[in-house]
């Protein structure tokens, strides 16, 4: 024999014919509030293309090859090829040159203009050289940029820098300001 525990409130409480139907479609119509429905979000845009010269591209949101006035968005992997370049402004004043033969992940961008000291940047370079001239994001939140590559963590101090990174060695030059390294494992 089984039992249902219903509190004294609910005891004698039937629900039946039309009140159930109504009941069902209530639940179910206030579940159906929270599926998504329609066409996905494109990404917010963070950053837009200043330059671009060679077989460049974006796997990503977009899917495209790079050019002047392309988007790049959080999630998508910028790829150079030989002899190819590509410099994005980013949302906040920020500079970024990706250099031939380098493939960079842009995993986070987040800026508030009125709230800078909240912002977090995170970039993987995978392989290749990229250069950083960090914008209101790198200046106000400096503990929260960060630039990973297979061997070592980079973060910035106010800084214009370039990485060069393989499988098995990541060497950076700084112009102006300072960085701080850690190995990645």
């Amino acid at each position: 024999m089984h039992s249902i525990y219903t509190p004294r409130a609910m005891k004698g409480f039937k629900v039946q014919g039309k009140e159930l139907a109504a009941a069902f479609f209530q639940c179910f119509g206030f579940a159906l509030l929270f599926l998504p429905f329609g066409t996905t979000a494109s990404a917010q845009p963070v950053g837009e293309v200043l330059f671009a010269v060679g077989s460049a591209s974006v796997q990503g949101s977009s899917g495209s090859s790079l050019q002047r006035g392309s988007f790049v968005s959080v999630g998508d992997v910028l790829e150079t090829g030989a002899g190819s370049h590509v410099h994005i402004r980013f949302v906040d004043g920020a500079l970024l040159s990706v250099r031939p033969n380098s493939r960079l992940a842009i995993d986070q961008y987040q800026f508030d203009a009125e709230r800078p000291q909240a912002s977090q940047v995170k970039f993987q370079l995978r392989e290749g050289t990229a250069r950083s001239i960090t914008g209101k994001a790198g200046e106000s939140a400096k503990e929260r940029f960060r630039l990973n590559t297979p061997v070592a963590a980079v973060g910035v101090r106010g800084t214009d820098f370039v990485t060069a990174t393989s499988a098995l060695r990541t060497s950076v030059v700084v112009n102006t300001g300072a960085v701080v390294c850690w190995p990645a494992f």
